[in-house]
């Protein structure tokens, strides 16, 4: 086999294992509390440290209690049975009592892996006030109440696309993983084979196209919905941002997955697939 294509298959092969490794790292992060290496992986983080709900309450007379209250009162996250901080990822949420500004989040818990799972802003708000204890001071202003939110329409609005992206992410994500770990396999014989070299091509093609849909699906729709939670849900104290570690992986595994596609576009009719003899030497 010729030295040029050995290089030329060798550098592809290098950029078929990065875009596979990035785009697993990418789609299992936070999937649950104990691993240190990918619990920082997620979409978008909330802080609910401190909040006041009343502008989101579906009772009037609860809203205008607490909205009273909160004139004199600085209510907590905890004080409605919030942790602190949430972050989201392809399989759930995870949540902390650490700041959201930390860089090193220690997680309390994560929700049970759940394939294709979206979020739904008011769902989820609403979920974590049934299941969570108020403080003494919440349950005596709203007593036997209880507390409904209702989020604005416009946002509302928003989560069948939240529900479709978040589909067309975790299923392109995984396209993706697995035309390159085919396409790993099939580059042992594509080094030494135009005709497989084509195989690799078109496995590298497949893959970069869906890693593009999910990288470009992700990165428009969650930063949509951080300006959704931190424009529509200001009043509220709830902050939303962004984590750059998940879209560094995504995006990165896309440009790798680039580079291996074009690698292996050029090892379809480049370098010599035989071994090279003298034949001066053989007649000799």
């Amino acid at each position: 086999m010729g030295g040029f294509r050995t290089f030329l298959t060798t550098v592809s092969w290098f950029f078929t294992l990065a875009a596979l490794a990035l785009a697993v790292f990418a789609a299992v992060g936070s999937v649950d509390n104990k691993s240190k290496a990918i619990d920082t992986i997620h979409f978008i983080r909330l802080d609910f440290s401190s909040i006041d709900l009343s502008s989101i309450i579906s009772d009037s007379s609860v809203a205008s209690t607490l909205s009273s209250a909160a004139k004199s009162i600085s209510f907590k996250g905890s004080d409605f049975g919030f942790a602190n901080t949430y972050t989201f990822s392809y399989w759930g949420y995870c949540q902390s009592d650490d700041s959201s500004s930390s860089n090193n989040l220690k997680y309390d818990s994560c929700s049970s892996a759940k394939a294709l799972y979206y979020v739904d802003p008011e769902k989820f708000i609403q979920e974590q006030l049934d299941k969570n204890e108020y403080s003494t001071v919440i349950s005596q202003l709203v007593g036997s109440s209880g507390l409904n939110v209702s989020l604005p329409d416009d946002m509302e609005d928003y989560v069948p696309t939240i529900k479709a992206v978040s589909y067309l992410i975790f299923i392109c994500t995984f396209i993706g993983i697995g035309a390159f770990a085919l396409q790993f396999l099939n580059n042992f014989i594509a080094k030494r084979s135009h005709l497989s070299s084509i195989l690799s091509f078109l496995l590298g093609a497949l893959g970069t196209t869906a890693l593009l849909l999910a990288a470009a699906g992700a990165t428009g729709m969650w930063l949509i919905v951080k300006d959704k939670f931190n424009k529509k849900l200001g009043d509220t104290g709830i902050k939303a941002t962004i984590d750059p570690e998940y879209f560094g992986l995504i995006w990165g595994s896309f440009g790798a997955g680039v580079l291996s596609t074009l690698g292996w576009m050029f090892a379809i009719c480049c370098g010599r697939t035989e071994p090279h003899y003298d034949y001066d030497e053989v007649k000799e």
